[in-house]
């Protein structure tokens, strides 16, 4: 029988919850039941062949023909054979096989995320935020049954974290947070969001599975704004544009849980990486990174702490510089012809212009999203890997990019597991003099409904807060392209980002 918005499904494992979302995304349906069959979907012989590629490419076996051939197979038999053919390939039960509510290894960069959180609290923490605005009279009921159902949707929105043996382990909680009310202000939508931001983050706890906040505030238009807060290591970016569109579709369909297909739950991409991470793929990755990082070049400089060490918060600025029209050209020119991304090139350019290095580790974070399915998954899929960036040979742009390829190639081990296994000897990523967020934002915000009752709007703003870095660069595609640098006074000359922001242009429109 088809789940209802009251009796959501209950998947026996996280396997055949990733299966059954795969079933969707191949077939555009509804995430049917574990016993639901392939052929009652409306599945057929070329559909079959394309999930048996999907989850050859995913989980890294290859399904017997004969169990896809009368199309009767359902997710939960596909999840029993791809169990059955893991435990014999890898000699014992695999850990992607584990029921959703078992302890897992967290991903890389959630396990570095989460142990600096715990050493910082009481500072900055890193969070994503957006909102969502209401232009007409609010359903309070139909809104909290909207966000109560993405969260039991997407297990990677409620992580519980500990540490055990040194490894950062996760599992999702049985229930979600409901929506809190901000209270009414005469503050414009950006400012209202950063406000509820910098409220709702000191009450982010990982240890008790609250890693999302969500927060009802009123507008100085007089429109309702919904707003969601949630820690870096529980979303990423992208997780929260596919977020909140999914609450306000759902919220507008009148609260029914919606057929946007899913991609596999987030515990099913976390089992399967720490499988992965157990096999002879994590040893390749281990000794590329070996060659690839000996000798060690001298380590960054670093700046001091953020804070006054008394757990006072920071204060945070946000000055905002155009790039010139040949310098975004160039920057998004050169990475397209290099199989790079903008961000990447972007990075490299940084490095260069401000941390002044002749050599040094710069980590590159990845989406890990390019596998069947995996476009709309939410929770932390960021990972990071490093690159070594030398400068003596007077070209270290083009052997960034020339080394592009290669490092996307290799992706599987971050910074974080390599200071785990002894490859890197020193602190990598959240102690980088820069951070760099490469995002082609909308200058305005995003309509997601427009209807003569309703109107729902996507606001992403520019935060100004809750970032453990000294300087971080966010990029606004509109008429123009600007920088925005979001940096700690107290340890960033603002004059030097006039310089830095001269350079970058120089740099990239030679």
């Amino acid at each position: 029988m088809a789940a209802t918005t009251t009796d959501p499904i209950r998947w026996p494992n996280s396997v055949t919850a990733a299966i059954a979302h795969l079933f969707a995304y191949l077939l555009e349906k509804p995430v049917p039941a574990p016993d639901q069959s392939f052929a009652a979907q409306g599945g057929d012989a070329e559909s079959a062949r394309r999930l048996r590629d999907a989850v050859s490419a995913s989980f890294k076996v290859n399904l017997p023909n004969d169990l896809l051939a009368d199309l009767t197979f359902t997710p939960a038999t596909i999840a029993d054979a791809i169990t059955a053919l893991k435990t014999k390939t890898v000699g014992h039960p695999a850990p992607m096989v584990a029921s959703v509510q078992e302890w897992l290894p967290a991903l890389p960069s959630q396990g570095g995320l989460y142990s600096v959180d715990r050493v910082t609290r009481g500072e900055a923490r890193p969070v994503v935020t957006g909102a969502l605005v209401f232009e007409g009279q609010l359903d309070r009921a139909r809104l909290e049954t909207a966000v109560q159902q993405a969260m039991m949707r997407h297990d990677g929105l409620r992580l519980r974290f500990k540490t055990e043996d040194r490894q950062v382990m996760i599992r999702p909680e049985k229930e979600a947070p409901g929506i809190e009310d901000f209270g009414s202000a005469s503050l414009s939508e950006g400012a209202l969001i950063r406000a509820a931001a910098a409220h709702a983050s000191e009450e982010l706890d990982l240890d008790q599975g609250c890693g999302v906040r969500w927060l009802l505030a009123e507008t100085d238009g007089g429109h309702q704004a919904l707003i969601v807060v949630a820690h870096h290591a529980v979303a990423d970016a992208m997780s929260k544009s596919f977020l909140l569109r999914e609450v306000g579709e759902t919220y507008a369909a009148g609260g029914s849980l919606n057929a946007m297909p899913l991609a596999p739950s987030f515990m099913a991409i976390a089992a399967e990486r720490a499988a992965m991470a157990a096999g002879p793929k994590a040893e390749q990755d281990e000794a590329f990174w070996r060659q690839r990082l000996n000798p060690l070049p001298d380590d960054l400089p670093v700046p001091g702490r953020i804070t006054d060490g008394e757990g006072a918060e920071f204060e945070r600025r946000v000055a905002a510089y155009d790039l010139e029209p040949a310098a975004v050209e160039r920057l998004i020119a050169d990475a397209a012809a290099h199989s790079a991304t903008p961000f990447i090139a972007f990075a490299g350019v940084m490095a260069r212009c401000f941390a002044a290095e002749q050599d040094g580790i710069v980590s590159v974070p990845v989406s890990n999203r390019d596998r069947p399915g995996r476009q709309n998954a939410i929770g932390c899929l960021m990972q990071t890997v490093p690159l070594r960036l030398s400068g003596k040979d007077g070209a270290p742009y083009s052997r960034l990019r020339e080394d592009v390829s290669q490092m996307l190639a290799h992706s599987a081990l971050s910074v974080e597991e390599l200071l785990t296994r002894g490859v890197l000897a020193r602190k990598g990523l959240f102690e980088a003099p820069i951070g760099v967020q490469f995002q082609l934002r909308r200058a305005e915000s995003e309509v997601i409904v427009d209807r003569a009752d309703l109107r729902v709007r996507r606001v992403d703003p520019m935060l100004g807060i809750n970032n453990l870095l000294p300087l971080s660069i966010d990029i606004k595609r509109g008429e123009r392209t600007t920088v925005y640098c979001d940096y700690d006074p107290g340890l960033i000359d603002p004059a030097g980002l006039d310089t830095m922001i001269d350079a970058v242009n120089r740099a990239l429109s030679a």
